[in-house]
């Protein structure tokens, strides 16, 4: 069991004593991969799962569920998976004693890292063994032995330079116009990526479902939900329209949309005790993020 002689309760305004902490990737890894987090729930609990970007999950101990439409997934540790985007919402639960550490990665990081296109893992979990072998055993004790957080994450910083590839091709144009676009896609139609890139609906459709995962009408919606849901968490703004910008026709489409991709509607959200997504959105606060993909993932 991963619990170093660091640990401290740090969850409390979310109903379990845990340890959820956020780090941020050495200078070198910020290209390919957003922020790192390690969670450590000695009592176990659940909350609902919103839509999500693409992750790295290393469950160190315990067992993590996740339920989607009915059907429950477990993986118990020690295991190391990789979480295609969910454009979906669920449940996730953990038990007694999991530890779980997870890295975000960007779209330029999927490519060189995995290399596959990223629409074959939506809403999958595959295991890191298929794209990458790891010795799950002795990765965790080389975390449990860390002396202290920085020695911690950087062992995952050494991991992740030994799974980069340089040499496989992509648009790496496109890719940049489109990361772009998604980070104002609350207020730019599609047709300012398709003006931009030069491309056709046919040829955009395609390369964002390979690079992001889903057609950038999917992605628009997903990333404007997912944008107003950090919002709320960071700031004491109560008037949607201020949180959302020009995306959505009026407040009924907003919560329509909300609820699909976040789980609950904005003022759940907002009111809710002891919600999980919004407290891990808080605490992404006490680290600088180099993109917006790191901060809404």
């Amino acid at each position: 069991m991963l619990f170093p002689p660091w640990y401290r309760m740090a969850g409390r305004q979310v109903g379990m004593p845990m340890r959820y902490e956020y780090w941020r990737p050495a200078a070198d890894l910020a290209r390919y991969v957003g922020a790192y987090y390690i969670m450590e729930v000695p009592e176990g609990g659940g909350d609902i799962m919103r839509a999500q970007l693409p992750f790295l999950r290393f469950i160190l101990s315990g067992t993590s569920q996740l339920e989607h439409d009915g059907e429950t997934v477990s993986h118990s540790a020690p295991k190391a998976l990789v979480c295609g985007p969910s454009f979906r919402t669920g449940r996730a639960m953990v038990s007694p004693g999991s530890s779980i550490l997870a890295v975000m990665i960007k779209p330029e990081g999927w490519q060189a890292l995995l290399g596959v296109p990223m629409r074959e893992l939506s809403n999958r979990i595959a295991l890191l063994d298929d794209f990458h072998p790891v010795d799950m055993a002795s990765l965790r004790d080389r975390l449990a032995g860390a002396a202290d957080d920085a020695e911690m994450f950087g062992v995952i910083d050494c991991l992740l330079r030994g799974m980069i590839s340089a040499t496989r091709a992509h648009n790496f144009t496109f890719l940049q116009e489109a990361s772009a676009w998604l980070g104002q896609a609350r207020n730019e139609s599609i047709d300012t990526l398709l003006r931009q890139s030069g491309l056709s609906h046919r040829q955009v459709d395609r390369l964002c479902a390979a690079y992001f995962g889903a057609p950038p009408k999917r992605l628009q919606r997903t990333y404007r939900a997912l944008h107003a849901a950090t919002q709320l968490a960071w700031t004491d703004e109560t008037d949607w329209r201020q949180v959302v910008g020009e995306g959505y026709y009026d407040q009924s489409h907003f919560i329509k949309d909300f609820k699909a991709m976040i789980g609950c509607t904005p003022g759940e959200y907002v009111r809710g005790p002891n919600m999980m997504i919004r407290f891990d959105l808080q605490k992404r606060l006490a680290i600088k993020h180099d993109s917006f993909f790191s901060i809404i993932a």
